[in-house]
Parts: structure tokens; C-alpha cells; sequence
């Protein structure tokens, strides 16, 4: 090509030139900087994913963690628990000697409901102890009535391995926690003994809400059974246990009688509401809402 042929060119066709590269460097640079827009905002999101993720994963570690340390602590605590018994396999509960050898990996569980002790019940209960216990100097209260409650039991008391306490405490939960509330009254002083023959206590029937019990130890037996673990008594007479002797023959009949004409108009009176189940085992209890 000839300098000529340069210099034919116009200045109007050179201006449109340098407007038309300009236009199109001026459309590239605005494609790469929403490129790079893009980017940084994907960028960006990718980073407060990453953030959301690592604290998730934070929790979810520290939720893993605190659960090994609460199994690890209630390991412990049967452990010491084990120990304990091993060392002391006749310990004495409430004066009593225990009846049933401590087999290692073995633990007692037993389902009741609970009477919360008032001030006027209290009262009463003390009044009993005091009337009977310069005729049965060996009698004893039970350690409950320090803690201001009385048991009702509705099982015998089983064994079960440690695996096997919270299948049991789930099982019973599912069945139990379906029934109603319910009201609880006294109904009559009464002496029994245990299945061994070595204690003799002083009790006070239930009379209003012996259908709820019965009820309930129905259920229990069916889940005993499943366990391989002993049934109910035939025909239970509910009571709660207020005082025990080691010396069997000690509260007479006679004796039991007498109280009974004394107390039955202030027995009649107490009414109790039942919220609960309650499942023992060791030193836990685990508590069961009624609905």
C-alpha cells in the first residue's frame, strides 16, 4: 500500500474510527468489571457459606461434646455407686439389712407414685409414731418422712442391668404417661411385713384411688414380664409404709386396732393429687407425667 493511498483517506472516516474502537474498549472494560462483580459477590457468598458451615460443624462438636461428658459423668457415678456396694454387700438401709446379695452390674428399680408430706400430715404421722412407739420400743421411722414424702409402691422391686434401665424407664413411659391424674386418700391403719420375714412395718392404706393403682400395677407386671422380672402382688392392698421394727410380732393387731378408732376420722380427711410415676433405680428417679 502507498502513501498515497493513507492521505485518501478523510479526517471524518478517521473520527469515526477512533469513536468505534473507543465504544467497543469502553464495552470490554464494562464486561470484565461485571465479570469481576460477579465474582467478588459469589465470592463473598461462598465465604458466608463457609462461615455458616464451620459454625454448624462448632455446635454440632459442642453438642457432641457435652453429651460424652454428661455419659461420662453418669458412668462415673454408677461406677462409684458399684463400688460402694461391693464393699458394703449387707449395707443397711434405714436400720435394715439388705436381703438381697449385691450382684455386680445389677441394679434395684421399682415403680411407685409419691404423697407429698404437709404440714398437717406430718403432724398426724408424728402423733401415730409417738402413741405406738413406747409399746414397740424398737419401732423406727422411715427415712422418707425426713424428706417430706411417702412412697407407694405399685412393682416389686426388680434388677435390671444398666443397659436395660433406660428401655424400661421408655417402655413404661409410653404406656403410663397416657393416663389421667387422679385423687388419693387414706383409708385405714395397717401392719405388714416383707416377702423375707425380717421387718415388720407400720402402713396406712389406700382407699379413693385404688382403681388408678391397680391400673398402673397392671401395666408394670406386663413390662416386668418382658423383663423377666417378678410380678405384682395377686391382690395388692396399696399402702404407704410410715415406721418399721426388725422385731417381727411386735405391732399386734390389737395395737393396730386401737390407732385405727383413734385416727380414722383425721385419716379420712386427706386427699392427695397425683400427677406423677415415678421409677427409682439407685440413686436416680425418673419422674413420669400423667396427663
Amino acid at each position: 500500500m502507498s502513501l498515497v493511498d493513507y492521505e485518501s483517506f478523510s479526517e471524518e472516516e478517521s473520527v469515526d474510527n477512533i469513536e468505534s474502537q473507543t465504544q467497543s474498549l469502553s464495552k470490554k472494560r464494562t464486561s470484565e468489571e461485571n465479570s469481576n462483580l460477579i465474582r467478588n459477590k459469589q465470592s463473598k457468598v461462598t465465604n458466608f457459606e463457609s462461615k455458616d458451615v464451620n459454625v454448624n460443624d462448632k455446635n454440632l462438636i459442642e453438642k457432641e461434646t457435652t453429651q460424652q461428658q454428661q455419659q461420662q459423668e453418669e458412668e462415673e457415678e454408677e461406677e462409684e455407686e458399684e463400688q460402694q456396694l461391693q464393699q458394703q454387700p449387707q449395707q443397711i438401709h434405714d436400720g435394715r439389712i439388705r436381703n438381697v446379695p449385691h450382684i455386680p452390674g445389677n441394679w434395684a428399680i421399682y415403680v411407685h407414685v409419691r404423697i407429698p408430706i404437709s404440714f398437717d400430715l406430718k403432724d398426724m404421722l408424728s402423733r401415730i409414731y409417738s402413741r405406738m412407739s413406747p409399746s414397740v420400743p424398737s419401732l423406727r421411722q422411715l427415712e422418707t418422712i425426713e424428706k417430706n414424702v411417702l412412697h407407694v409402691s405399685v412393682s416389686r422391686t426388680a434388677f435390671l442391668k444398666v443397659f436395660q434401665i433406660h428401655r424400661f424407664v421408655d417402655i413404661l413411659k409410653k404406656q403410663l404417661s397416657i393416663h389421667k391424674k387422679f385423687k388419693m386418700g387414706f383409708s385405714s391403719i395397717d401392719a405388714y411385713q416383707n416377702d423375707e420375714g425380717t421387718c415388720g412395718f407400720l402402713s396406712l392404706n389406700i382407699g379413693r384411688g385404688y382403681s388408678s393403682l391397680l391400673e398402673f400395677t397392671r401395666i408394670v407386671d406386663n413390662v416386668m414380664i418382658s423383663f423377666r422380672q417378678p410380678v405384682y402382688y395377686k391382690d395388692p392392698s396399696f399402702h404407704t409404709s410410715i415406721a418399721y421394727t426388725t422385731k417381727l410380732g411386735s405391732i399386734t393387731k390389737a395395737k393396730v386396732d386401737e390407732y385405727q378408732e383413734l385416727f380414722k376420722n383425721e385419716l379420712s380427711k386427706f386427699s392427695f393429687d397425683i400427677d406423677s410415676v415415678y421409677i427409682t433405680s439407685g440413686n436416680k428417679d425418673f419422674r413420669i407425667a400423667l396427663s
